[in-house]
């Protein structure tokens, strides 16, 4: 009897079914790595992020010259990195010019009572960082027309009346005849001429209106009653005004300096815009307008022009050709006459 063969069993569906697992083991190991990897990555990101370092940033635009106040600082929290990055730059050696020396220049906010006081160098915007090269311990600019002073001279203040005279043409280094108008009783004039005719000063002179009398409260020809008075004018001559001061005290002069140190193409926008949250282009306008102003009398002078002061009636002024005894003078009216300008065009396009 013939029998059937049989064929033996390849068994190859067995080997398939391990090789399936072992590729899911390995995938499973590299994607746990994978996840492992970022896990870790991400962690280093979160901590890298969490370093931080509080500096100072401004919260309004201070220029040069601007006493640095605690209102005007705030905390800001800098990545560190960033502060690396940013924080440190490279100065020069002053022992090798050769080299530099790496200093970190953003103040830090554990630092703000260091800076609390003292002086803008130059203009930062708001918003901007607080640097060590932002700050300066004085206010450099020196008044030159103060400077010119003799021993035996002084500064004499005298209320200005705004109102007589435009304002938009005087500044510092402005050269004024004034003229102090005031009543005197007829049998006083003989004394007032003597006060000042002893004033040994070129800038002082007296003239008496004879010719007006007053009587009463009216005007007459003739009188030498006790109740009469003539009208006297002293005036000062050729006096320049040194510095003026605004309704709240403030120097016109400084305000002048501060806005020079203004790059010329940030100037008009601050003076638009970055004054301080209510503050404008008029209300700037308002801060250059004098309330009085300063200049230069000998001693002898200045006491006779205070007794006198006393009893104005009105002020007059005259603008006399400027005449500035230096360069350096000259300078600065020609820059505080354009700086006038701007302000002026910006107020009447306000108004």
């Amino acid at each position: 009897m013939m029998g059937r063969s049989i064929k033996p069993s390849t068994g190859a569906a067995a080997p398939k079914v391990e090789s399936s697992k072992g590729k899911r083991i390995v995938a499973i190991i590299i994607m746990a790595a994978g996840i492992l990897l970022l896990m870790f990555a991400a962690s280093a990101a979160v901590s890298n992020k969490q370093e931080v370092i509080s500096v100072i940033r401004l919260t309004r635009s201070l220029k040069a010259g601007d006493v640095i106040t605690e209102d005007a600082l705030a905390e800001y929290a800098m990545l560190k990195t960033t502060y690396d990055g940013l924080g440190v730059v490279e100065l020069p050696d002053p022992n090798n010019p050769d080299r530099g020396v790496k200093t970190q220049v953003i103040v830090p906010w554990a630092q703000r009572q260091d800076v609390i006081g003292k002086y803008m160098g130059n203009y930062v915007s708001k918003g901007t960082y607080l640097t060590t090269q932002d700050i300066t311990s004085e206010v450099t600019t020196r008044n030159p027309w103060i400077q010119t002073m003799k021993e035996d001279e002084e500064i004499y203040t005298m209320a200005f009346d705004a109102g007589t005279i435009n304002t938009r043409l005087i500044f510092p280094g402005t050269r004024l005849r004034v003229r102090l108008l005031q009543e005197v009783p007829v049998d006083k004039v003989e004394e007032l001429r003597k006060l000042i005719s002893t004033a040994e000063s070129a800038n002082l002179d007296l003239i008496v209106h004879e010719s007006t009398v007053i009587k009463n409260g009216e005007l007459v020809e003739e009188a030498t009653a006790k109740d009469a008075f003539n009208v006297a004018e002293i005036v000062i001559n050729n006096i320049t005004i040194t510095d003026m001061t605004n309704a709240a005290g403030e120097s016109i002069y400084d305000l002048y300096c501060s806005l020079l140190k203004l790059p010329v193409n940030q100037r008009l926008k601050y003076l638009r815009t970055e004054l301080g949250e209510n503050e404008t282009a008029t209300s700037w306008a308002q801060r250059v307008t004098p309330s009085t102003i300063t200049f230069i009398l000998d001693k002898d002078s200045a006491s006779r022009l205070a007794e006198f002061e006393q009893g104005v009636g009105s002020l007059k002024y005259t603008i006399l050709p400027d005449d500035p005894d230096d360069e350096n003078q000259a300078n600065l009216m020609s820059q505080f006459v354009e700086i006038s300008n701007q302000i002026n065009t910006i107020t009447d396009t306000v108004s």
